[in-house]
């Protein structure tokens, strides 16, 4: 094995003539020194086993907790890679030739990185970086993972018939992969997540040749986090659903037009928010609701009594982060403190009315009149006999999750019962 000692080291960088220094090369370096300190290896193509990874051990490459393995060359390995805690496999660069983990699953190896319940330390790290992950040919996959603690794939190019799947089964899972392209695959990676775990993607790019969804989020997680992200093949670089997670965070995302980004949820989606994608609107909370050609009464049984306005409302299909519990009223559901602006409109009528009467209209806010800053908002309008007219006004608006708002009617003068023809209700 060659060594290199300090004078030999001194030697070769000359304190008395700078011009004299040669440029130092790592690869050059790395290529000419068989390197093992400690628990960093050197790993090369053909290199003699004292020099390279572990013998296999129950069909697996063990790497034990705390190694550092540094890939020099396209290496090929017949067997999966199961990562100890803390391991780290890196590269030197991102060459298509150089500096590549190769499955050859012609002996039967399920994925590349295979690590089952990985690790046994509390952290359970696991890092794969600045590397081209192949295993394209054959039936072998990328990935097949188990309740991985902290697992980070940062700065790859991911190449594989099938990128594989990642199970945070036990709920304790913090999965990233950052910096990553990937350049070809026939079917996705799946993300499974069951009572939780953290899921980060974050300026990952797709190559025009990937087919189907790329990267399916199918279980549950605490949180999920998609920035910086470009798509430009045809097909959805990521899948998701509503309930995937209670905090879903899109931001700063584009595609190639005429890629999707992301299926199965929306800018309307009250767990996910959108913000600054390319194509993608951004989260706005609106609810709105209507009362169409209405003959129901709203029955008033005293002078100044608030009445909560009666008759069968309808949500409009736009409507986002907003529900509607019953009647005229809409019930906010986002997670986040929300500040926007009412619109109110009602048209009332009274055929049976005798004499005029002075109505007028408002909001409850959890059951009680409305105010901002000890401000009452409301609209009035005078009404005889046989007459209708609209009534309406607009107001500023805070909201928490759960609070609900319904339009509310009085009459100052009188007790007759008016109708509420048409009524409007809109919180942007």
């Amino acid at each position: 094995m060659s060594t290199l000692n300090k004078a030999q080291l001194l030697a070769s960088f000359p304190d008395n003539n700078i011009g004299q220094i040669v440029p130092f090369n790592m690869r050059d370096f790395v290529d000419s020194v068989e390197l093992k300190y400690n628990n960093f290896t050197v790993v090369k193509p053909g290199q003699p086993l004292g020099n390279a990874f572990p013998d296999p051990v129950g069909g697996k490459i063990i790497l034990p907790a705390g190694s550092v393995w540094l890939i020099n060359g396209a290496v090929t390995v017949n067997f999966p890679i199961h990562f100890e805690d803390g391991a780290v496999v890196l590269g030197l660069t991102q060459s298509l030739t150089t500096d590549s983990l190769i499955l050859d699953a012609s002996a039967g190896a399920v994925a590349l990185i295979n690590s089952g319940d990985n690790g046994t330390g509390t952290g359970k790290v696991g890092q794969v970086s600045n590397l081209v992950l192949d295993a394209f040919s054959g039936t072998g996959r990328l990935f097949n993972v188990k309740s991985p603690g902290v697992f980070t794939v940062s700065g790859c190019v991911l190449s594989s018939q099938a990128l594989g799947a990642i199970d945070s089964t036990d709920g304790n899972s913090e999965i990233y992969f950052l910096d990553c392209i990937n350049f070809l695959s026939g079917a996705g990676l799946q993300f499974t997540g069951v009572n939780g775990g953290r899921l980060v993607f974050r300026g990952m790019r797709s190559g025009f040749g990937n087919t189907g969804v790329q990267f399916e989020i199918i279980g549950n997680f605490t949180s999920i986090l998609l920035g910086s992200c470009y798509n430009e093949a045809a097909a959805a670089m990521f899948s998701a659903v509503e309930g995937s997670a209670p905090v879903g965070v899109i931001f700063g995302n584009g595609a190639k037009t005429g890629s999707p980004f992301i299926s199965g949820v929306t800018a309307t989606s009250i767990n996910w928010t959108f913000s600054g994608n390319s194509g993608i609107a951004n989260t706005s909370p609106v609810g709105a609701l209507a009362i169409r050609s209405n003959a129901t009464i709203t029955d008033i049984t005293a002078v100044n009594l608030w009445v909560i306005v009666a008759g069968t409302s309808v949500l409009a299909s736009s409507s986002s982060r907003f529900d509607r519990p019953s009647g005229s009223t809409l019930r906010y559901i986002g997670k986040d403190a929300f500040n926007g602006v009412c619109d109110v409109s009602v048209s009332l009528s009274n055929p049976a009315i005798l004499t005029a009467n002075t109505y007028e209209i408002s909001l409850f806010k959890n059951g009680v009149l409305f105010s901002d800053g000890g401000v009452n908002y409301v609209g009035s309008a005078i009404i005889g006999a046989s007459s209708k007219q609209t009534i309406s006004f607009s107001a500023p608006i805070a909201a928490v999750l759960n609070d609900t708002f319904a339009v509310v009617l009085r009459s100052t003068n009188g007790t007759q019962d008016p109708v509420a023809t048409d009524l409007t209700f809109a919180i942007k």
